[in-house]
């Protein structure tokens, strides 16, 4: 390091051209820690991505561990950026390794900390053995190490396995180990690899069966595994498609459109679920808007959805207050969450209130806060609002058209002002909030009838977005399904019979009515295979039309089946479609509305032809 010199008689050709990359990357010779460690969600994020690798190469650490235990020595799995994802060790070493830094989540390279079994290996993609005074940098000179990489059947670097001593002396029995250990793990590693295309395969089947076009699968470092016949036929013209990869598709005319993960029965990723259009077919413009949009939810390949994601998506770039519609149950707050994790305010709190189940006495209190003494009972240091937790951040009024008039001159004022006043303070407190609304009732009825404010419906009604119900994208039906069972982490299988019922009846209580028969369903199963009898009856009886909302209408004619309504039927029939119309054509509303269970509901409309 002094004079720039090297006599390559004495080290190795491995070793010496490890030192020209160290001195020409500027590595500091005298570093006695390393530099870079990630922490927290960042180290489990490179955990998470390397799920399949960690779950491989545990058993033979520790099976090595067993067999070589020392209380100087140290075993280590990187992936394949030099970030160091499990240690194995004991205790007694631990002050030394902490003082080096030398821990889960530090990033152990050549241009970190020079020359290093872990660090070389990743460079050289080869074994190599360290020792002592052939590490370059001052931390490091004190240890021998092992490390040999670990590799795909592509030959691609995955990882590296190491193992280290705390002690400057040759180990080629300890190399040989090292060598022999990571060959086994890549071994396993590629047998996994062939079981996962064949899950992907499998799956590809399942959704091609349910009119999935224009689709293709992935594995998880994005290469072909199969795909829909047209794309297929475009790829195989002059390349091996077990060798193409996802990112070439644009050279072939072909855009995607949305990416989804799949997962193998143990709940790992395993690969990806594209959509994808030929850049020049005359494709619906919405397909393409949804790129690079996270969703809360499970994602669909409907007009509709794809429709409000991009509306979502154009939404989360800007600062508006956005007012949502749409029927209870088609995940209003989800839509809400989904334009707040997309904008610039994702890192700020996001707070949600329902208006409609806060008591209307409270509410003032709920939203803006109270300093201490301010009412009987009042905490003893007070409340902040919800509106000062939101601050930076949104702030999702949920069932606005609920919210009590007085309340709602309040409410334009924090809007104007961009402030609050705590309930029994005078100071008012400055707040940087965006606000999303929504409801299942139509604003713009209110306030026709004077039950909402005008002015504020102004204010709130400046981006709005209609969720469509789950009867205009029911080809998302098994998309939700297949969400709902990963969700509760339960491995089981839909059938298509089920699957046919599913997609066939209405769903008027939309995504929260669909999920809670499959929790039913669930519960009924007893955790074994479901079966036809599981499903309620009423969708088991449902003949309703899959691609036809049912909306409430009313046919001139009163008769039915020959005769004439009687006048408790004609009384029955007014109800009906009175409660129908207040509930927006929502069935299940209306059905409870009236106290009418819902198959007898569904039955007297169909009997009424209404």
């Amino acid at each position: 390091m002094k004079e720039d010199v090297l006599d390559s008689s004495r080290i190795s050709k491995q070793i010496l051209e490890s030192w020209y990359r160290c001195k020409e990357s500027n590595v500091d010779p005298y570093l006695v820690k390393g530099k870079t460690v990630v922490f927290g969600d960042e180290y489990f994020s490179k955990v998470s991505e390397n799920e399949t690798l960690l779950k491989i190469a545990t058993p033979y650490i520790q099976s090595l561990w067993r067999s070589i235990k020392d209380k100087s020595r140290i075993i280590m799995l990187t992936d394949a950026n030099g970030y160091v994802l499990k240690v194995i060790r004991d205790s007694l070493i631990d002050p030394i390794c902490n003082q080096l830094n030398l821990i889960e989540g530090v990033k152990w390279t050549e241009k970190e900390v020079g020359t290093n079994a872990i660090g070389t290996a990743l460079a050289i993609e080869e074994p190599i053995h360290v020792v002592g005074k052939e590490h370059y940098s001052l931390l490091s000179q004190n240890w021998t190490c092992s490390a040999a990489p670990i590799k795909n059947s592509r030959g691609e670097l995955i990882g590296v396995l190491d193992i280290s001593k705390n002690q400057p002396y040759y180990e080629f029995d300890i190399y040989s180990l090292t060598v022999s250990t990571s060959y086994a793990i890549e071994s396993e590693w590629k047998l996994q690899e062939q079981r996962d295309r064949i899950t992907l395969v499998e799956q590809f089947l399942q959704f091609k069966q349910k009119g999935n076009e224009q689709m293709m699968i992935s594995d998880i470092n994005g290469y072909l595994v199969t795909a829909s016949d047209s794309i297929m036929k475009i790829i195989r013209d002059g390349n091996n498609p077990h060798d193409f990869e996802v990112k070439n598709l644009k050279d072939f005319g072909i855009k995607i459109l949305t990416k989804q993960p799949l997962y193998s029965g143990d709940h790992r990723l395993i690969g990806f679920k594209h959509f994808v259009k030929h850049v020049n077919e005359n494709s619906n413009h919405y397909f393409s808007a949804v790129e690079n949009f996270t969703f809360m939810g499970e994602q669909g390949n409907s007009i509709a959805f794809r429709k409000i994601l991009c509306e979502m998506k154009k939404a989360a770039k800007s600062n508006v207050t956005v007012s949502i519609y749409g029927e209870s149950g088609t995940g209003k707050e989800v839509v809400a969450k989904s334009i707040h994790v997309n904008s610039d305010r994702k890192d700020k709190p996001f707070v949600a209130v329902n208006c409609g189940a806060i008591p209307k006495e409270l509410l003032e209190s709920e939203l803006f806060g109270y300093v201490e003494g301010a009412f009987t009972g009042a905490r003893k240091k007070g409340y902040e609002g919800k509106f000062v937790q939101a601050n930076r951040g949104t702030i999702f009024l949920d069932e606005i058209g609920e919210m009590p008039y007085s309340m709602q001159i309040a409410l334009l004022r924090v809007l104007q002002e961009k402030e609050v006043v705590p309930i029994g303070s005078e100071k008012p407190i400055p707040v940087d909030v965006r606000i999303i609304t929504a409801t299942n009732k139509k604003l713009e009825e209110l306030v026709r009838r004077g039950e909402f404010r005008q002015d504020l419906y102004y204010r709130i009604h400046v981006f709005d977005l209609k969720i469509p119900p789950l009867s205009e994208r029911k080809q998302d039906i098994p998309e939700l399904v297949k969400y709902f069972l990963k969700s509760k982490n339960i491995n089981l299988t839909i059938s298509s019979t089920i699957m046919d019922k599913l997609t066939t009846y209405s769903w008027p209580g939309n995504i929260r009515e669909l999920f809670n028969v499959l929790e039913k369903m669930m519960i009924l199963s007893e955790g074994k295979s479901l079966k036809l009898s599981h499903l309620p009856s009423y969708i088991k009886e449902s003949n309703d039309n899959p691609s036809t909302p049912i909306e409430p209408k009313v046919e001139s004619t009163n008769n039915v089946e020959g005769g004439f309504y009687s006048n408790n039927h004609k009384l029955q029939k007014e109800n009906m479609i009175k409660a129908l119309q207040s509930t927006n054509g929502n069935i299940k509303e209306a059905a409870s509305l009236i106290g009418m269970p819902l198959s007898t509901f569904y039955r007297k409309m169909k009997k009424f032809n209404i």
